[in-house]
């Protein structure tokens, strides 16, 4: 014999699911936007591990016979972080050579970001977050998972543990 379902049960599913869309609605995910040059760039906090100002350009270390994207690495207190070019992994074309700020990222360990500018730290709303449909086939491209607007720019999210699991990384 089949359940019957009463119409008072009916009515408070409706109504739960009607308080889970309206929870929806509020659930966020927070981003540090970062200036890379000709493009903006949005990092999840949760990979963020700190910023901090480039006072010194020979704060960075190179290191010899290493990829051009390798653009040294950099002593922070008492830990030896790589330090890779954002902008080349992503192909943007460099109009002038300023690295302000330095972004470090942590997933399986610490990687930092040279980058002209932070924009702002901002949480967005999940339901105003896009996935990008048209998965690219350029390479630069592979790292960009969603995208959102803010103030009438759109930002481009980077995937950092697509990014963490990379040749560029490997």
């Amino acid at each position: 014999m089949k359940d019957k379902t009463s119409v008072t049960e009916i009515l408070q599913e409706i109504d739960k699911m009607s308080t889970n869309k309206e929870q929806e609605d509020h659930i966020t995910k927070e981003f540090l936007i970062l200036d890379c040059h000709s493009r903006l760039i949005g990092i999840q906090i949760e990979y963020l591990r700190e910023v901090f100002e480039l006072k010194d350009d020979n704060a960075i270390s190179p290191i010899p016979f290493t990829p051009s994207y390798i653009l040294g690495i950099i002593h922070i207190r008492g830990e030896i972080i790589p330090v890779l070019s954002l902008s080349e992994i992503l192909k943007i074309e460099e109009k002038e050579f300023s690295l302000l700020k330095l972004v470090v990222i942590e997933n399986q360990f610490k990687i930092a970001f040279p980058v002209k500018n932070i924009l702002d730290m901002k949480a967005i709303k999940v339901k105003e977050i896009r996935a990008i449909r048209d998965i690219s086939t350029k390479a630069e491209e592979q790292f960009i998972s969603d995208e959102f607007d803010y103030n009438g720019k759109q930002i481009s999210v980077m995937d950092i543990q697509k990014f963490y699991l990379s040749n560029y990384i490997l």
